[in-house]
């Protein structure tokens, strides 16, 4: 019972420094596939996830797509039934729950699928600023409502879109007359 308070106690004292956070848009729930090549006409999974050591209710950001690709919103929050507050800024996501973020466990703040609509060359899915909140970079609430500033921002990369199979072979099959 003693080393439970004392973690508490360490815990509370612990919430007004800020502790290293590295948000990013990544093809996979833990956070590790930062590049992904797009097939037209194709959907692909787009995570928001959360790196921290720490106690969070939610995400204060801004989302840019590039014009090929349409997001689809699947779910907010861990568990998917999370809470969107769209504002001027951006996007306002509450996990709908006090989320922990330890030993570099994730945590998925939205999940989205995009959708590829035209061939196009590189590039990129990006997180920013929710204006309304802070002009320079994402902004994460703690769980007793203390806003901190993610430091680390990580981008999905995008190759250039790739036709299907099937459009693929057709094409070069036309130029041979077949």
């Amino acid at each position: 019972m003693a080393v439970m308070a004392i973690a508490l106690i360490a815990f509370a004292g612990s919430s007004m420094a800020q502790p290293p956070c590295v948000v990013g848009a990544y093809t996979d729930a833990a956070g590790t596939q930062s590049a992904h090549v797009p097939v037209l006409n194709s959907f692909f999974d787009v995570f928001v996830v959360m790196h921290i050591e720490f106690a969070v209710t939610g995400l204060a950001y801004s989302m840019t797509w590039p014009p090929h690709v349409l997001p689809i919103v699947q779910g907010y929050g861990p568990t998917g039934h999370g809470l969107n507050v769209p504002t001027s800024g951006g996007n306002n996501v509450g996990l709908g729950e006090c989320a922990l973020g330890f030993n570099n466990t994730p945590i998925v703040v939205a999940y989205y699928q995009g959708f590829t609509v035209n061939l196009a060359g590189p590039s990129e899915i990006t997180l920013g600023p929710n204006t309304d909140e802070s002009l320079s970079l994402p902004v994460y609430a703690d769980c007793a409502d203390h806003l901190f500033e993610c430091q680390g921002v990580q981008d999905l990369q995008l190759a250039g879109v790739i036709g299907t199979e099937e459009s693929s072979f057709g094409a070069v099959k036309s130029l041979y007359g077949n």
